[in-house]
């Protein structure tokens, strides 16, 4: 009988222990000095919220000139329609990224890559003097970019 009562007694404390006990109530809000219950840190499995993208003056559809040579690309959806001296090119958007003072694109084709930079600065035209809101420089595999003007794709073509 001795044996009995010790083993009752650890069975019992093992059960008491392993229970789970009932949160506290959250206090009530019309209770003066009422606090929200505490925020729980998040698991360690989640992920941070990703940072806010960034503006860019510089919309995603955009056209660049130069002049000599004259280049026109048109930046519109995924493609970059290249307009020149070897004819009309359709290229496929790689990237699209703001960047602090415009935006960056970069596309590709059979023939080779583009990369297109337009920014917030005005630009006026060497051959016309139309003035346009941005400036632009096309870069063909990499090579030394050639400057133009560029706006908005939904803009008409600046007058003189």
């Amino acid at each position: 009988m001795s044996i009995r009562v010790p083993t009752a007694f650890a069975a019992a404390c093992l059960v008491a222990a392993c229970s789970a006990a009932a949160p506290d109530p959250a206090p009530a809000a019309a209770e003066p000095g009422a606090r929200p219950p505490a925020a729980t840190a998040p698991s360690p499995t989640s992920m941070p919220d990703p940072a806010p993208a960034q503006e860019s003056p510089v919309p995603e559809a955009f056209i660049v000139s130069t002049n000599e040579p004259f280049w026109q690309a048109r930046v519109e959806g995924g493609t970059v329609v290249l307009l020149g001296p070897g004819g009309e090119r359709i290229l496929a958007v790689a990237t699209s990224q703001a960047i602090a003072d415009g935006r960056r694109v970069r596309a590709t084709d059979a023939a080779g890559s583009l990369e297109i930079v337009a920014t917030a600065e005005p630009c006026q035209d060497d051959m016309s003097g139309a003035a346009f809101p941005f400036t632009g420089h096309l870069s063909f595999d990499g090579q030394e970019p050639a400057r133009g003007c560029a706006r908005r794709a939904t803009d008409p073509p600046p007058q003189p």
